[in-house]
């Protein structure tokens, strides 16, 4: 049994920043979806949007 660690809001966000910028890189920016960016981070996409509430805000971030 995996025992989880759970990461500050703070930590996360700067989680799905840094993925965003991986992902935007490898596949482009007009193609990041949520989806792939909750896959890239290991978490749910309910997850991203309980820190950013819309992917512009993500790109605000960024």
């Amino acid at each position: 049994m995996s025992t989880r660690i759970r990461k500050s809001a703070k930590e996360r966000k700067v989680e799905i920043v840094e993925a965003t910028l991986r992902l935007a890189a490898e596949i482009g920016p007009d193609r990041m979806t949520t989806e792939a960016l909750a896959k890239e981070v290991g978490i749910s996409q309910p997850s991203i949007f309980r820190h950013f509430p819309t992917k512009g805000h993500i790109w605000e971030a960024v």
